[in-house]
């Protein structure tokens, strides 16, 4: 029993990942502006310093997501970091796409016109 609850605890947190990193990348951008906007308005430059960097730092590393993401990677056969996220970013959209398929009572007429495999 405690390695069904095992697995279904790691099943989610695997799951959550993706909306955790974004929700981090977001947070640490609002704590940029926050820290910019107190630093400048209180007089203190190293605060207003962090802020920027911290707006600089969040905003260079959702760039970049953005682009591993939406960008096939050059050496696809490598478990490198852009292969990691293009791949999860695809079963993401394929899962969304699935989903959005059944609600709209679409699935089961797509998957009566495709072929079986080996085109009988």
């Amino acid at each position: 029993m405690i390695e069904v609850l095992v697995a279904y605890t790691l099943y989610i947190i695997i799951m959550a990942i993706p909306f955790l990193v974004i929700a981090a990348i977001a947070g640490i951008f609002l704590a940029g502006i926050a820290a910019t906007v107190t630093g400048v308005s209180g007089g203190r430059s190293p605060k207003a310093l962090l802020g920027l960097i911290m707006l600089v730092a969040s905003s260079s590393t959702a760039t970049m997501i953005t682009y591993w993401a939406t960008t096939p990677p050059a050496d696809a056969s490598t478990m490198g970091p852009h292969n990691i996220v293009y791949k999860t970013y695809q079963e993401m959209r394929a899962q969304f796409q699935a989903l959005r398929w059944l609600h709209d009572g679409t699935f089961e007429r797509d998957t009566g016109q495709q072929q079986p495999p080996g085109g009988q």
